[in-house]
């Protein structure tokens, strides 16, 4: 009888599936304390993975919130005159006042039409009934009279007879430029950062291409990164556009001062005549008004920049392209000139509000984590859920099997000796005095951050009016506590939060080490390597219980082939049947 085969029937009352069972107990619990202890690893791995994404986060999302002098020594400004000029401070700023004068502000290079746009359009004489295109925005109607069908070419390109608004006319094929402009943002532009817009008949014809698509081009007009003068592409400083409203067509330059221009190269009959029926003009920001472009010309450039402003700030006379300046931490937004004789006062003062709830913002995150990480750190895994066999679950509904996995997950990182020392070098971050600070206000404890005396696990708490003395005695202490940087690194010199993502990074490292930053067993981490080598061992084990349950199974089968032959023999001595 084959090992697959049916036991038990000869009537020897051997229950050899029993038997087998029995005999494969041994191994079998040999086998499932090894699932268990693999099983147990990955569950390890994976609360150590999570750990890992919560230091991760904190170190990124919050302590970066808490080294910036922007953040950590706020600051006001005021002006006297908003109207001619308005300001921001940051943290770098002084607590001062300073006076400002502005003898003129800086223009942009700025084209709009200044006469209703006019269309080369002229109806075939022929055609009784012509369309009305008197109010088109399409680029055909506007820079030819008129474009017409005129068959194929061998290639079986379509053809197209063009008039010109010069009288001439000529047979062309639609993938012939009917548009080519160039264009300069910059009074001393290198030849590989002019801006080329083309247009075939093609597009013309066939795509309608509008006084819109015309804007759209100009505005997202750009250059390649292959030429000498620069290594990644260039995109045109303008705006450009077409207002329906008013029927005009305007180009503008971000940028301003003389040196950052619009200009404009018509190549084509068909570009110039464009141009022209825009009816371009210069708008002059000193004298509010217009002035008309010369006609263009094909072939020759027409280029206007902007002007450069002048404002003094504390004796300083600064020339600038914006109608803005950063000077000293403030920032200072010019919006007209001031009167002969008069200046604006701009003051600068410490935000106490600011920075207080930037500190506030602190100690409630660093508590959140704490927590989080004491609790983990102190929950005891219970022993008396070890993870499920697949036998196991086979008797247990899911909900049975969720909350069993749940306290076998429980607990793994208790007393964890990464976990530990992240703990104590925190609570050393912030207890520890900030030696290079050259104040009495040089630590945690003396801008009225503290830890309660008693079991607190190490919660910070705040006194805000210590907080508010020490920002009124000395208006950087909280910056330079939280954000001194060292160059060699050194603990006690470092403020508090370069300390904490010091701290961060060194666990990272070590929880990497440990356990890698995902789940998955296939890394190079300790667990890593340990769980594949389980797995390997799991394997051969695994094989070897196959083997040792065919041998059990072999035992038995020749053991009631024996029997069969006894029961025979005994049959045929004693005449039974």
């Amino acid at each position: 009888m084959g090992v697959n085969g049916i036991y038990g029937l000869s009537g020897s009352g051997l229950d050899v599936e029993s038997l087998v069972k029995m005999g494969m107990k041994g191994k079998q619990n040999q086998y499932d304390k090894m699932y268990k202890r693999e099983m147990t690893n990955e569950y390890k791995k994976t609360a150590l993975n999570e750990l890992y994404n919560k230091v991760n986060t904190y170190n990124l999302s919050e302590l970066t919130n808490y080294k910036k002098q922007s953040d950590m020594a706020a600051k006001s400004a005021s002006s006297s005159d908003e109207k001619a000029v308005t300001v921001n401070a940051n943290g770098a700023a002084a607590v001062m006042s300073h006076t400002v004068t502005v003898q003129s502000l800086a223009s942009n290079a700025y084209f709009v039409s200044n006469a209703p746009i006019t269309r080369s359009y002229v109806p075939d004489p022929s055609n009784p009934t012509p369309p009305d295109k008197s109010k088109s925005i399409e680029l055909a109607d506007i820079a030819f009279k008129r474009i017409e069908a005129a068959g194929t070419s061998p290639g079986g390109s379509k053809l197209y007879h063009v008039y010109y608004a010069d009288g001439t006319d000529a047979t062309v094929d639609e993938s012939d430029t009917a548009i080519s402009l160039k264009l300069k943002d910059k009074n001393a532009a290198a030849a590989d950062e002019v801006y080329s817009i083309e247009y075939t008949f093609k597009d013309l014809v066939d795509n309608k291409k509008t006084l819109n698509d015309l804007a759209s081009s100009i505005q997202n007009a750009s250059v390649a990164s292959n030429g000498p003068s620069r290594q990644v592409a260039q995109k045109a400083n303008f705006n450009a556009s077409y207002d329906a409203a008013t029927g005009s067509f305007s180009i503008y330059n971000k940028k301003g001062g003389a040196d950052n221009v619009i200009g404009i190269e018509t190549l084509d009959k068909g570009s110039t005549q464009l141009m022209n029926n825009l009816h371009l003009a210069k708008f002059d920001q000193s004298t509010n008004s217009l002035s008309n472009l010369s006609g263009f010309v094909q072939g020759t450039e027409q280029k206007f920049g902007g002007t450069a402003g002048q404002v003094t700030v504390d004796g300083r006379v600064y020339v600038v392209d914006e109608n803005r300046l950063v000077a000293g931490g403030v920032t200072y937004n010019f919006l007209n000139k001031t009167q002969a004789g008069d200046s604006v006062t701009v003051s600068v003062s410490q935000n106490v509000d600011a920075v207080v709830d930037k500190v506030k913002k602190f100690v409630e995150s660093y508590n959140k984590t704490l927590d989080e990480l004491q609790k983990e750190y102190n929950t005891q895994h219970d022993k008396d859920y070890d993870p499920l066999t697949k036998e196991q679950e086979k008797s247990m509904s899911e909900d049975q099997i969720k909350r069993w996995n749940e306290k076998a997950k429980g607990g793994l990182l208790y007393h964890n000796t990464q976990l530990g020392r992240l703990i104590n070098k925190m609570r050393e971050a912030v207890s520890t005095p900030v030696s290079a600070v050259d104040s009495k206000y040089n630590s945690a404890s003396t801008l009225g951050i503290t830890t309660q005396v008693g079991n607190n696990y190490g919660h910070l708490t705040l006194n805000e009016d210590k907080l508010k003395k020490a920002l009124a005695e000395d208006p950087d202490a909280v910056y330079r506590v939280f954000g001194s940087m060292d160059d060699n690194d050194d603990f006690k010199k470092s403020g508090i939060s370069m300390r904490l993502s010091k701290v961060s990074l060194d666990s990272l490292k070590e929880i990497r080490a440990e356990a890698g930053t995902k789940s998955d067993w296939d890394d190079s981490s300790a667990l890593g390597n340990l769980i594949r080598q389980q797995k390997k061992k799991m394997k051969d084990f695994k094989s070897l219980l196959d083997d040792f349950q065919d041998q059990l199974y072999k035992k038995y089968d020749a053991m009631e082939e024996s029997l069969q032959r006894m029961n025979s023999m005994y049959a045929s001595l004693f005449g039974g049947k």
